[in-house]
């Protein structure tokens, strides 16, 4: 039975102008009263969960360490192609069980979880035909860059803590072994990224590995062990990580970046397009279904993304000429780049601002929002190894069990590149209220099973992230024309997205005019479009779910207003929209609506 059905199956007294409300296509049908939920079906739904999520954090310890989980802490991910494939034969069985159980037989919370480990189990199936895990390393992602990350993330308090970041340590050298089995056998699949993205690479690599060890990213955690640990101890723990970084990482991570100069980027392909890989046409379609929750076509979406940089060309070129600027928006967007009014003068003063701007917002958040994260939100720059490549900012998320806060990355090199406008939109994206409340409200909810840890739905997420950005006049921020073009920037950046990586994918787009294209309807500076390009080269579909996510929350916001009208309050909705999580747009507009049935004063 669909949840649609389900959930509003109570409220036939108002389903056809509800439903013209809404604007569904068809009203939904009358079901018979739920039943009493099950005792026998709510247990074994509970254990499937459960065991679900123990299967998957075993094999996931990095992603345990994330959460603040003990006891893998010594581990890496077992990357070979048999660890690969037990996990879609765990997959599959986990769907086949899930499928025996009666939905109409659950709770609205069992329901509402099950329907999403549902769905995600379904998605994880149909990106079975496509070989993803040979392609370990990008220009952003990889064990060649995440690993001195986790090292660095891991709890470092007591000696068992320290024990464990050698015990680390001492697995790089397998893992990027299996990374280099996976590379070659993506070579002879003719399964790589475009070698054009890959160039960055190597260089990244090698930061990481300076003549003295203690100045590598690897040596980072022993570099703050704690007073409490007595001297001895601290002494040993620090000269057997040398001794391993020295003899077992460093060697290891030369031979990463030999095989990638001399075996693997020569043979790269020189085509960009995912339609250019074996089923890569099939992978894209799958791709944009996955990243959008939707059944949006490309074509479809690619026409969404032209109206929409149309829509925000227009408010845009009000603004310039609110401001008085002489000529044409293309001008106008040269002036936004190029003027040195907009150019931090160090990296302090960008940081400096975004911890300015961090305090404002968190000052109005109440007039939004009722609940809020308990584990706060700390500003960094991004490592030196990978700034070059990286985004303008990027979010990692804390966590509860550790009381390790989320950490909002910004990007400091090339600071031409990091104009003052265009930081009110990254913090409310990144920090506050984005990425950092809606992960964390989540993770602290424990009513919410723990299995959802690992069904990221991005275009929630990330849509919830660009339509924070929307929220900043409502938060203090937003003051001047220059600020709100830098949101109105940032929004067209997110539609351009999906011109373009359509574009690229879809409509076999060269690199050059992916570029092009950028450069002429946007203000971004080029060192971003190319790296953004790149980034769609080798992530397709991603960059889509951002403005479609952001669509959807704004259109159940105007239903939300429409139907409750006096009723509506803003703090209420989106508490209820982050209360459980983020979940497939489909699902997230059922309990929505369902929502408003309930506020509207309806029983069923």
């Amino acid at each position: 039975m669909k949840l649609r059905n389900v959930v509003l199956a109570g409220a036939c007294m108002v389903l056809l102008p509800f439903n013209l409300v809404l604007g569904l296509t068809e009203a939904p049908k009358l079901m018979p009263p739920i039943p009493a939920p099950s005792i026998e079906e709510t247990e074994h739904l509970h254990r499937l969960f459960d065991d679900y999520f123990q299967e998957t954090i075993q094999d996931s310890p990095e992603y345990a360490t994330i959460l603040g989980l003990p006891g893998s802490d010594q581990r890496w991910s077992d990357l070979s192609r048999e660890a690969v494939e037990k996990r879609r034969q765990r997959n599959k069985h986990t769907l086949a069980q899930l499928k025996h159980i009666d939905f109409d037989k659950l709770n609205d919370q069992d329901r509402l979880n099950a329907s999403i480990l549902l769905w995600y189990l379904k998605n994880q199936e149909a990106w079975k035909p496509f070989k993803s895990e040979l392609m370990p390393i990008d220009q952003q992602h990889g064990p060649h860059l995440e690993a001195s990350f986790i090292l660095q993330i891991m709890p470092a308090d007591t000696v068992e803590h320290y024990e464990n970041i050698l015990g680390r340590l001492n697995g790089i050298p397998h893992m990027l072994s299996q990374t280099i089995e996976l590379l070659e056998a993506g070579k002879k699949a003719k399964i790589t990224p475009p070698k054009v993205t890959l160039e960055s690479v190597p260089l990244s690599i090698l930061k990481q590995l300076p003549d003295n060890p203690d100045e590598s990213p690897f040596f980072k955690p022993f570099t703050k062990i704690p007073e409490s640990i007595p001297s001895i101890e601290r002494m040993r723990l620090c000269k057997e990580a040398r001794n391993i970084i020295i003899t077992k990482v460093y060697p290891a991570m030369g031979d990463l970046h030999d095989y990638f100069i001399t075996q693997y980027l020569p043979y790269c392909r020189t085509t960009t397009a995912m339609k250019d890989l074996p089923t890569g046409s099939a992978w894209y379609r799958q791709a944009a279904r996955s990243y959008t929750t939707t059944r949006l076509t490309p074509g479809e979406i690619h026409q969404i993304g032209l109206s929409e940089v149309k829509r925000i060309h227009r408010e845009m070129h009000h603004i310039m000429l609110e401001i008085g600027f002489k000529g044409n928006l293309k001008k106008f967007f040269k002036f936004m780049r190029d003027d040195p009014q907009f150019t931090f003068a160090s990296a302090d003063e960008l940081l400096d601002e975004y911890r300015r701007l961090l305090t404002v917002i968190e000052s109005n958040l109440p007039n939004l929002f009722n609940r809020f994260p308990k584990v706060p939100c700390i500003l960094q720059p991004v490592p030196h190894y990978s700034e070059k490549t990286a985004p303008g900012a990027y979010y990692l998320m804390g966590s509860p069990k550790t009381g390790r806060p989320g950490i909002f990355f910004a990007n400091t090199y090339d600071l031409k590149a990091r104009p003052k406008w265009e930081t009110e939109p990254l913090a409310l994206h990144e920090a506050l209220p984005g990425h950092h409340m809606q992960l964390m409200i989540a993770l602290e909810n424990e009513s919410i099973p723990h299995f959802r840890v690992f069904t990221d739905s991005t275009a929630y997420i990330e849509g919830w992230g660009l339509y924070s950005e929307g929220l900043g006049k409502e938060l203090g921020l937003y003051t001047t024309a220059y600020s709100r073009f830098g949101a109105l920037s940032h929004e067209l950046f997110r539609a351009i997205r999906l011109v373009v990586d359509t574009g690229l994918h879809y409509k076999g787009w060269e690199r050059e005019k992916a570029i092009e294209y950028m450069m002429e309807n946007s203000c971004l500076p080029e060192h971003d479009i190319i790296a953004e390009v790149d980034r769609y080269l080798v992530m397709p579909g991603q960059a889509l779910a951002y403005k479609i996510g952001q669509m959807h929350i704004l259109k159940l916001r105007r239903q939300a207003e429409l139907l409750l009208g006096d009723q509506f309050d803003i703090r209420t909705f989106h508490d209820k929209l982050l209360e459980q999580g983020d979940m497939p747009l489909n699902i997230l507009e059922t309990y929505m609506q369902d929502w408003m049935i309930q506020q509207k004063g309806l029983k069923r």
